[in-house]
């Protein structure tokens, strides 16, 4: 992690795949600690937010995860907030 944080990978990313449950949960342990976060997937479509996010944007992002496809109408009304609040704060 320290290495990605010091920007040593550019802009490239870490998309952690076929993680166990205790790989999952030594990974979420020091992602929380550094106050990062990561996309993992599980299974062969089963996707997970590991680490620390603020209410809102995980709130957002595992609606996001959970759809093939959506759109700021779709998470304001599903959420039910403003679409402006959707598209710009969430």
């Amino acid at each position: 992690m320290s290495r990605l944080i010091s920007d040593e990978y550019g802009n490239r990313y870490i998309v952690p795949t076929g993680l166990n449950d205790n790989q999952k949960e030594n990974i979420e342990g020091a992602l929380e600690r550094k106050d990062l976060s990561v996309i993992a997937q599980m299974g062969k479509r089963q996707r997970v937010l590991l680490g620390s996010l603020n209410n809102y944007h995980r709130e957002t992002l595992q609606f996001a995860l959970g759809n093939d496809k959506t759109t700021a109408r779709d998470l304001s009304d599903t959420l039910g907030i403003e679409p402006n609040t959707s598209g710009t704060s969430y």
